[in-house]
């Protein structure tokens, strides 16, 4: 190379070199190219690395600052989690007695140690266990003391373990146990003052139950899961009034009812045989009733006719053919249908031809001084009257799923939604709040009027004169009983 040309180089090498210098000396220290200062939009470059500081020696000091940057950005988040929401139950276990409640159960809500107020919290429930509303759920905002009270917790019959489980936005979960021995088979309960009647025998749960009395005793019937007849006469020991293969019971009259097996029908009063039925016939439902000192039985047969016997005597048929729902007994008569009529077992009478396209399902029976009453739940959903056998009329709103027996002429039903009575589509108060209305019953005690009726939270409803409704029950019913002096039983199955 020429001598010019490399002085040439040479100068302008010098130049570079303190124009960095000047660039240095008036730079901001500690910057790096990577990082962007908002505030001025100014951007500031390092020096040139040594002239003997190769590419492998920058990436071996690369991979060493790496680390420092992620734990700064890990820092804030550690700091963060000091004011996470922090959830804890008053008690790491509830004891409870089986069909009891527990009660006292609370969650606090806590924040860096602070009781804080205005958190949602949502506790669950497991094991059978439920609150107080029939739920298995609950959500509350807690308190000024950081406390969500929790509703009575109502306890299985099973008794079981199970777990409180509470959750709140960004908070971690908190558990809690929940446990009670099973109770001895109570499952069969009294409306008055809720009482139980004494533990059924042992392997046996109770399917549909009746009850009535005669003189000064009471007695209670359910049909035990083994296919028997079982009798308590005053709240006493359960014992067998039938032979297995019971299938349908009637409703009760002077403290006695009826049964059939299919084969056969029989009497509770001393396991009592009617005689045998007609060759080639099974029994369906049965009903049983007494007019003056005479006593009649009837059951449905499997080719559609009501079969009566009159004092234990042979089977007759008493109505035409097709029954498909027959009513309780009322002076020893009963009323049926066969969808397209409605018709009396008193020599077979025939009530008013239906409303024109309208079919009956269920039908009561029952009398008010000389007065007799018809009752069907027509295919419209609407309940319909017969007084002393004219012309049927609607006697309540449309939408009747559910109808009890009739009480001094009257009966009540159940749209679901509200209850009422035939007696002037009179109304009952308003249903608890979230509940609905199944099976229905009405009964009197001296001038009291009583009505029941089973709520979709399992539990019975009592009003008594058309009072506000009421539980008389544990949760679980499954069946229900006629009633008899104003006050009924019920079953439970496995459940309270």
């Amino acid at each position: 190379m020429p001598l010019a040309e490399r002085e040439g180089r040479c100068r302008a090498a010098v130049r570079r070199i303190d124009l960095h210098s000047v660039a240095s000396a008036t730079a901001r220290p500690e910057r790096h190219s990577h990082v962007s200062d908002t505030r001025s939009e100014l951007r500031y470059y390092p020096p040139p690395p040594p002239a003997d500081l190769n590419r492998r020696t920058i990436l071996q000091g690369a991979a060493w600052t790496i680390p420092a940057i992620a734990v700064a950005t890990v820092a804030p988040v550690a700091a963060a989690a000091s004011n996470d929401a922090v959830l804890a139950f008053n008690q790491s276990t509830y004891t409870g007695v089986a069909c009891g409640t527990i009660t006292g159960a609370y969650v606090t809500v806590t924040v860096g140690g602070t009781p804080t107020a205005g958190r949602s919290v949502t506790t669950t429930l497991s094991g059978g266990y439920t609150f107080a509303d029939g739920s298995t759920t609950n959500t509350q905002v807690s308190d000024s003391s950081g406390r969500v009270n929790l509703p009575a917790i109502d306890v299985p019959s099973q008794g079981s373990d199970g777990s409180l489980t509470a959750i709140s936005s960004g908070a971690t979960q908190a558990t809690a146990t929940v446990t009670a021995t099973a109770a001895a088979s109570k499952l069969v309960g009294l409306s008055a003052n809720n009482n139980a009647f004494p533990a059924l025998p042992a392997g046996i749960t109770a399917g549909e139950v009746a009850w009535g009395s005669q003189g000064s005793n009471s007695y209670a019937f359910f049909v035990g899961s083994d296919g028997y007849l079982y009798r308590s006469a005053n709240q006493g020991a359960w014992t067998k009034t039938s032979p297995a293969g019971v299938t349908h019971i009637s409703s009760t009259n002077a403290g006695s009812l009826i049964y059939s097996t299919g084969t056969t029908v029989g009497s509770s009063a001393n396991n009592n045989a009617f005689p045998a039925l007609p060759a080639g016939i099974t029994a369906g439902e049965v009903a049983i009733g007494t007019q003056g000192a005479n006593v009649y039985a009837f059951f449905v047969g499997s080719d559609g006719y009501l079969y009566r016997s009159a004092n234990q005597g042979a089977w007759t048929k008493t109505s035409s053919g097709g029954v498909t729902h027959i009513s309780g007994t009322e002076a020893g008569s009963i009323v049926y249908s066969t969808g397209t009529t409605v018709g009396n077992s008193a020599n077979n009478n025939a009530y008013p031809a239906l409303p024109a396209g309208i079919t009956a399902g269920e039908v009561a029976y029952g009398s008010q001084g000389s007065n007799s009453y018809a009752f069907f739940v027509g295919s419209d959903g609407y309940l319909y009257r017969s007084a002393n056998q004219g012309a049927w009329t609607k006697t309540s709103p449309a939408g009747v799923t559910h109808i009890s027996s009739t009480n001094a002429g009257s009966l009540i039903y159940s749209t679901g939604t509200t209850v009422g009575s035939s007696a002037n589509n009179n109304a009952f108060p308003a249903l608890p709040a979230g509940i609905t209305a199944g099976e229905v019953a009405i009964g009197t005690q001296g001038a009291n009027v009583y009505a029941f009726f089973v709520g979709s939270d399992g539990y019975l409803y009592r009003s008594a004169n058309q009072g506000a409704w009421t539980k008389t029950s544990p949760a679980g019913i499954t069946h229900i009983s006629d009633t008899d002096g104003g006050s009924l039983i019920y079953s439970l199955a496995s459940t309270c």
